[in-house]
Parts: C-alpha cells; sequence; structure tokens
C-alpha cells in the first residue's frame, strides 16, 4: 500500500484553501455599495483589501485576485 502514495511533489505549497478561493470571489458577485463600499464596481486591489479586512486572509496581493479570475474565464478544453 506504501506504493500507492503519493510523492512529494516540487514547487511551493498551495498558500490558499479552496473556500478562501470561494469566499474572495463571492463579493465580486455583488456590488459594492451592497456591502458598504463605497465603490460603483470591484477592482482587483480593492478586492484584495476587502478580503484582508473581511479576515478572509491575512494578506492577499492584487495580481493574485486577478490571476483567480483570469483562470476562471478560461473555458475548459474537451
Amino acid at each position: 500500500m506504501a506504493a500507492l502514495a503519493d510523492r512529494k511533489r516540487s514547487g511551493r505549497p498551495v498558500s490558499f484553501t479552496a473556500l478562501q478561493l470561494a469566499e474572495v470571489k463571492a463579493p465580486a458577485c455583488q456590488l459594492p455599495a451592497e456591502t458598504g463600499v463605497p465603490l460603483s464596481r470591484w477592482s482587483c486591489p480593492e478586492l484584495a483589501r476587502e478580503v484582508v479586512a473581511r479576515s478572509i486572509a491575512g494578506s492577499i496581493s492584487a495580481s493574485t485576485v486577478r490571476r483567480w479570475f483570469k483562470q476562471s474565464r478560461k473555458a475548459p478544453t474537451p
């Protein structure tokens, strides 16, 4: 059975959980005014600040938020 275990993987370990990813994307589905933020729409830097303010993550960069949304727009390949 030991032969069936996953091997160690190279690279940096995952910093955010799937739940945190979903919690980051959730406010983007709402107008900022609904959450009390005085904006007309979310930008990636503003969304990153909101995530930290809501204690969803200790820190997150705008580029990480942007990359997640860009990845979610890609169409799955058949």
